[in-house]
């Protein structure tokens, strides 16, 4: 499986935008054995999960995500999904 590329995000609450400054790459965890994927953020205690099902050999169901509410809107989501 190809890994993700890493994805560059500004610190919670640092407001967006292409104003630059504290920006950090995260990186995609895959948890085979949980049917999950994680990206720890702020170091270790905020994570972003996308939880998925197999429902056939060869198709996969990604039910859910979850991305804390300081870092909705930064695309982390729509990465842990591709």
């Amino acid at each position: 499986m190809a890994q993700a590329a890493p994805l560059n995000l500004l610190e919670p609450g640092g407001g967006g935008g292409s104003g630059g400054g504290g920006g950090f790459p995260i990186q995609v965890e895959h948890d085979r054995k949980r049917r999950q994927f994680t990206v720890r953020l702020n170091g270790c205690h905020d994570k972003a999960v996308l939880l998925y099902e197999y429902v056939g050999k060869r198709v996969v169901d990604l039910q859910h995500t979850e991305v804390p509410d300081t870092y909705r809107g930064r695309g982390i989501a729509k990465h842990l999904a591709k």
